[in-house]
């Protein structure tokens, strides 16, 4: 598990990274496991997603 230094350092990272990025192809059930988990049927993420441009998430204090 990650602790809280490194979750922000990620976050920052990964937002930099896909920022304004547009999601173009999904792949859902590529390697199943007990925890994943979607709302709806995993086949219907392609649809739902597809075309969605990414936002930056901002930090959020506990």
């Amino acid at each position: 598990m990650i602790e809280a230094p490194e979750t922000l350092f990620l976050g920052d990272h990964l937002n930099d990274i896909i920022k304004g990025k547009v999601i173009t192809d999904i792949i859902s059930h590529y390697t199943p496991h007990k925890f994943t988990l979607y709302y709806g049927e995993p086949e219907d993420f392609i649809y739902r997603l597809s075309g969605k441009k990414s936002i930056m998430l901002p930090h959020k204090a506990a």
